[in-house]
């Protein structure tokens, strides 16, 4: 059932109009009463209108994450809870949502009324049950350490290019946040990364999110001095899981999917300080926010030096086995659930087909 605004189906609304029902409220229920709907799930889950349809429709509504949570927004938008907290008169509601982890139902839990389960990523979850194994990946000469990043669509860059680029893209706080400012916190990890790795003789890659088809993150990160011959590489939307795989140690800012890949038990590191980069006092986005686990620990750092960046990159590669154990078992968890095969959302849709027989 596409949101209104990105398709209307003709039927459905000439039978709201004869059913005297305006607007996107009556449309909607028209919709699921004409589909004869037994429960609907909710893939955008950072649309508003998702916590309010439950107001107008007798059936369930499920929603399901699909990415990390905070309070920013496009630079002419609002932010999600932002939006939530100026609706609660109208006690925004929906019947289960299937979460990440704790750091979401915290959020959440102020702003909406749910039945919150902790499942872990639903793309995740699918790509678990069929993943190559350690011993089906290639076999490198050397550690590897791979940045992950996550950068707009070409088509999306006022002007095509990111750096010096001085155009609204975000407003966090209250403050807008230019492309250039936020997108100074990936320049300055990776080149700590490069610095590190070529002083230690290990090999370096950036992950992009891009397809080989858009330049972006590979124009951005070639134009930076030291930088020139990292390889930057792309892949197929949906194929970001594959493309991490063969690294040692990973790395990323803020991206969901260095949570999703330490959740598949890889070693990944959270250098967490794209707003302090940027000037900007704010702990949106950081790492396991809002979880009071401190600005620094043993795969997270809150350091915006190339000097202090690779004192942790130094310190996250120094940790035993012992140490990652631990923070699998207590931690990564907390952040991100994995449920291959993702039983436990299906349980729950065969649980609600089954009473509506």
């Amino acid at each position: 059932m596409p949101a209104v605004g990105e398709a209307i189906n003709l039927q459905v609304l000439l039978l709201s109009i004869v059913r005297l029902r305006f607007g996107r409220w009556g449309y909607y229920r028209t919709y699921v009463e004409r589909t004869n709907t037994k429960l609907l799930l909710v893939w955008q889950d950072t649309l508003v209108e998702s916590y309010l349809i439950g107001r107008y429709l007798r059936v369930p509504i499920s929603i399901i994450q699909n990415g990390l949570r905070h309070d920013f927004a496009s630079f002419d938008g609002t932010g999600i809870f932002s939006q939530l907290s100026v609706l609660r008169q109208l006690n925004p509601r929906v019947d289960h949502y299937f979460v990440f982890g704790e750091p979401t139902v915290q959020r959440f839990t102020k702003h909406i009324s749910a039945h919150f389960r902790v499942v872990g990523s639903f793309r995740l979850n699918e790509y678990a049950t069929g993943r190559l194994r350690p011993e089906s990946l290639p076999i490198r000469k050397s550690v590897s350490l791979g940045l992950i990043v996550s950068f707009p669509n070409g088509i999306e860059i006022p002007g095509g290019s990111i750096r010096g680029n001085h155009n609204p893209y975000s407003v966090v706080a209250g403050e807008r946040v230019t492309f250039s400012d936020w997108f100074t916190a990936d320049e300055i990890v990776a080149k700590s990364l490069s610095d590190f790795s070529n002083a230690k003789s290990l090999d370096f890659s950036i992950i992009g999110k891009r397809s080989s088809s858009d330049p972006t993150e590979r124009d951005f990160f070639t134009s930076i001095l030291g930088l020139e011959n990292v390889r930057v590489i792309s892949h197929e939307k949906g194929h970001g899981y594959e493309a991490c795989e063969p690294f040692d140690y990973l790395f990323t800012v803020d991206s969901t999917l260095g949570y999703e890949m330490l959740a598949l038990g890889h070693k990944v590191g959270f250098v967490s300080n794209r707003f302090r980069i940027a000037g900007i006092d704010s702990d949106e986005m950081t790492f396991a926010h809002p979880l009071d686990v401190g600005k620094d620990g043993p795969i997270w750092t809150s350091a915006t030096t190339t000097e202090g960046i690779s004192e942790f990159i130094h310190r996250f590669l120094s940790l035993s086995d012992v140490e990652w154990q631990s923070i699998r078992t207590t931690l990564v968890p907390r952040l991100m659930a994995l449920d291959p095969g993702n039983t436990k959302v299906r349980g729950y849709i065969d649980q609600v087909l089954a009473g509506s027989r």
